[in-house]
């Protein structure tokens, strides 16, 4: 039973982020899975069951990849250097449409999944530049302020507002971004390293 939960979560979750919810039914869901409406409603009650269950768990999924990165045993510039091309494969996951769904049908759970995001990065960006600073690849400023930039600009990423206004893609925006930030903290040996990482990456 538990399996077939998370089947249905997984599942629903893939057809949320590339198509959005709002016109998603559950018969659509059910067809995807090639079960019974009937089977689904045994897990949840509604379709708002499934669609918060499966966002937060898709939420939940990419703090596990981010403690895994942090607690790994590259270097500072390394983590930041992969830590957003992950955010950057992440994104291509997720349509806009998705985007504009929660901001505007769910809003309570938008602003959810806007705390748990902004906790998660702050978390994470607080030990990779406080680890950067110490090898002295990231410059010696506040980390609190380089924390906030961090963080900022990935809120700004995933922000249906931002996207169409620029005529952008999320992963183009994240991909954008990173030079940007990499070079505006980073010292110069922080810089050889990132430029080293982008080489091999582009081979």
């Amino acid at each position: 039973m538990i399996e077939e939960r998370i089947k249905i979560l997984h599942e629903a979750q893939q057809l949320f982020l590339s198509e959005g919810f709002y016109k998603t039914t559950m018969d659509d869901i059910a067809g995807r899975l090639k079960i019974s409406k009937k089977t689904i409603y045994k897990h949840f009650v509604s379709k708002e069951e499934v669609v918060r269950e499966s966002v937060l768990n898709f939420v939940t999924e990419n703090q596990k990849s981010f403690s895994d990165l942090v607690e790994s045993e590259h270097n500072a510039v390394e983590k930041c250097f992969r830590m957003f091309n992950y955010v950057g494969k992440m994104l291509v996951k997720i349509n806009i449409k998705f985007l504009n769904d929660i901001r505007n049908f769910t809003p309570e759970l938008w602003n959810q999944i806007d705390e748990m995001r902004t906790k998660i990065l702050s978390a994470n960006m607080k030990i990779i530049i406080e680890q950067g600073q110490s090898e002295g690849f990231i410059i010696e400023t506040s980390s609190d302020i380089l924390i906030n930039v961090f963080v900022t600009s990935i809120r700004g990423i995933v922000n249906p507002e931002t996207i169409i206004s620029n005529n952008l893609s999320p992963a183009n925006a994240a991909q954008s971004i990173i030079e940007v930030l990499m070079n505006g903290i980073l010292t110069p040996k922080g810089k050889k390293i990132f430029s080293n990482l982008k080489a091999g990456e582009s081979k």
